[in-house]
């Protein structure tokens, strides 16, 4: 499968959330981390639109942390290139 890069438009409509303690738990030793994901959600949020992939992380090797879930948002136009660039990708895995 070839690689697949999705430009988004910028703005407000698009957010990472990561929780405080994770986010001070990576920065802690100024080193990349590293961890598994356990399971992957999508919602529907309403107001303003926007699409949520919820990657949900459990703890792996050496990481010491409680399990947590890491949010990404997408306004209507950046949810609508997800949905074009996944909908590529599984065509491209299909046809393998």
């Amino acid at each position: 499968m070839t690689s697949l890069n999705l430009e988004i438009p910028a703005g407000l409509q698009n957010t990472l959330i990561v929780p405080r303690e994770i986010r001070d738990y990576i920065n802690e030793q100024a080193e990349g981390r590293s961890f598994q994901v356990d399971s992957v959600s999508l919602r529907r949020i309403s107001e303003p639109r926007k699409i949520a992939i919820d990657l949900h992380i459990a703890p792996t090797g050496a990481e010491q942390v409680e399990p947590f879930t890491v949010s990404l948002g997408f306004g209507e136009a950046a949810a609508n290139k997800l949905l074009e660039g996944l909908s590529t990708a599984l065509h491209e895995i299909q046809g393998a």
